[in-house]
């Protein structure tokens, strides 16, 4: 659009064969305090609002150098925009005020975060010298931000940092463009403290057993007063992190641990925050506890072969890997198997007791006897084979229960 009002009004140069070099001392810039120049006291008000005058001068640079157009119009103006980004943080552009009066044909407005574009045209053809284009009020969003103008923007649109002017330009299109036909330009540096990094206060170590959600409050502060966000770094899948108050250099979150069957033994988990420019982070320790019940564990010679007439004592150790009461007893057997038990059939964690296969000529053949121990939680059985032959057996070496277990 704003070339198209440049040239209906200044009309396309004669010679499109000749190349205009650059009028390279125009000089775009802000003023933060009032009094139309920029200096090192234009900054960005860290707290608050700051309102920004944008100034343009068509004939001079930045050092008063003065600008002449390469084939001899006069660096006039007609129209006129400006890009504006922010580094190193966010800013909020609040209203924005036209100066230009007599142009009242909007190029767009657009912005976000980081980026500002506006401009006017369709006015009167304005003399060269220094223009007042406008005033931008602007605050700071996040960060420590710097503003500068640029050349061109990632907002949607064709928008350049440029004035439509009767001089032809490098590409002959009577607008002057920034970084092509001239390059002066100054912004605002943060009139705040360097930035400085939050600090996340110390996470205690946390327990919990298998299925149970446990939840712990973290805090960090922020010496630029900016709101922060707390994410897990790093960490077990059943560990989570979120923020619950971003506050304005004061925040809180929560870690939640959430774990499964299969998470129980010890981990570490990280959690960092950030106020989006730098961040902190602190580790700490996780116990998951296995509370489900486990059954009690049988450890006894199997299988037993017997002769006729002989009589043995089998050793029977019963555990609880949760160190429950156990009860053990006799669930079934043959006729060569007493229903008794030498030694205790009650315990705490653990017994050791025993019980005898005295086989008669009637009980030669196979057979089984089985055991059974409870916990309160859960029943286990275990089933010993016997073989009785008519003959008598040599008596087998001692055996190792626990190297013979069940």
């Amino acid at each position: 659009m704003r070339a198209l009002v440049a040239r209906f009004l200044f009309g396309i140069p004669l010679l499109l064969s000749l190349l205009a070099a650059p009028a390279s001392a125009q000089y775009i810039y802000l003023d933060a305090n009032g009094d139309g120049v920029n200096t090192s006291t234009d900054v960005l008000n860290p707290v608050g609002t700051t309102t920004l005058e944008v100034w343009l001068v068509t004939n001079a640079g930045r050092d008063g150098t003065p600008a002449v157009c390469p084939t001899g119009e006069e660096l006039t103006i007609n129209t006129y925009e400006f890009i504006l980004k922010a580094t190193n943080g966010q800013i909020n552009w609040l209203s924005y005020t036209n100066l230009q009066t007599e142009s009242t044909l909007s190029f767009g407005l657009a912005s976000n975060a980081t980026e500002y574009h506006n401009g006017f045209g369709g006015g009167p053809i304005q003399p060269p010298g220094i223009h007042h284009l406008g005033t931008l009020t602007v605050s700071v969003a996040l960060g420590t931000p710097s503003i500068a103008f640029a050349t061109l923007t990632n907002l949607s649109g064709a928008w350049l940092t440029s004035f439509g002017s009767q001089c032809p330009g490098v590409d002959f299109d009577n607008t002057m463009k920034f970084g092509w036909d001239w390059f002066d330009s100054d912004g605002v540096a943060y009139g705040g403290a360097p930035q400085s990094p939050p600090v996340l206060a110390p996470i205690a170590d946390m327990t919990a057993d298998e299925g149970q959600v446990v939840q712990q409050t973290i805090t960090a502060t922020d010496p630029d007063l900016q709101p922060l966000l707390f994410e897990k770094a790093s960490g077990p899948l059943y560990v989570s992190v979120a923020t619950t108050v971003p506050g304005s250099g004061a925040a809180t979150g929560v870690v939640t641990l959430a774990p499964g069957p299969a998470d129980q033994g010890v981990a570490t988990a990280t959690v960092r925050v950030t106020d989006g420019f730098t961040s902190d982070q602190r580790s700490f320790g996780i116990t998951i506890i296995d509370t489900s019940p486990h059954g009690p564990v049988f450890y006894t010679e199997n299988p037993v072969s017997i002769g006729v007439g002989q009589q043995r004592q089998i050793g029977i150790q019963v555990t609880d890997p949760d160190y429950d009461p156990i009860t053990l007893s006799i669930a079934g057997r043959p006729s060569s198997v007493p229903n008794v038990l030498f030694g205790p059939n009650e315990g705490a964690g653990s017994i050791a007791s025993s019980y005898v296969i005295a086989p008669a000529p009637g009980d030669v053949g196979r057979s089984f006897v089985v055991l059974q121990a409870g916990d309160g939680h859960e029943t286990a059985y275990a089933r010993v084979d016997i073989n009785v032959t008519g003959v008598a057996l040599p008596p087998p070496p001692p055996a190792d229960l626990f190297a013979a277990g069940y």
